[in-house]
């Protein structure tokens, strides 16, 4: 999990890739998949209700994230030029191609050096636990959200999660404090 301090020297070292940025502004912002993101539209964006809805990749539906009021902005200025069915993060070399979306290997190959010389030297490439990779933004969405005192099931609910035993292993909180979080939120569930 990444601290603020952490995620703010992320995005200085990232200002001059807008590309870059932008995926990590919603990845941090939303706790989306890495490859939900990737297969955002255009049309998946409401600027009306301020949500960005995302594809179920696993056994859920399509969710709407609530998109905070700096990622929302840089959402209307990077789609203002795209059609409904363009792709937010789409390919750029040799042409840009609006079209089909950037492979994850190719948002990855701009993103995962500096994660490498930022967070993971002297760290093992298959060193899972300690390395910051592009699910360490979900982590740390859904961490911050239940240390500033998100209700449990919200949180549950942004990440596109069936079960709270799966938000528990975002969170980096125990199973038993997350139920009494949820207890003490929902007094009458039990």
């Amino acid at each position: 999990v990444l601290s603020t301090n952490e995620i703010k020297h992320l995005f200085e070292c990232l200002i001059h890739k807008p590309k870059a940025y932008l995926y990590v502004a919603v990845a941090l912002g939303t706790g989306a998949r890495p490859k939900a993101i990737i297969t955002t539209q255009k049309k998946d964006f409401d600027i009306a209700n301020r949500t960005l809805t995302f594809p179920a990749l696993k056994k859920g539906k399509r969710y709407p994230v609530p998109l905070i009021d700096s990622l929302y902005k840089q959402l209307i200025e990077v789609t203002k030029d795209l059609k409904v069915d363009d792709y937010i993060f789409h390919p750029d070399n040799p042409k840009t191609i609006t079209t089909k979306p950037i492979s994850y290997e190719g948002i990855k190959r701009q993103i995962q050096p500096l994660l490498d010389e930022l967070f993971n030297q002297g760290l093992d490439n298959n060193d899972r636990k300690h390395r910051v990779t592009f699910y360490t933004f979900r982590h740390t969405f859904a961490t911050h959200l239940i240390n500033e005192g998100a209700d449990i099931m919200n949180v549950k609910e942004l990440l596109g999660h069936q079960s709270l035993e799966a938000t528990q292993i975002y969170t980096h909180n125990t199973i038993e404090r997350l139920k009494s979080v949820y207890k003490q939120t929902h007094p009458r569930s039990e």
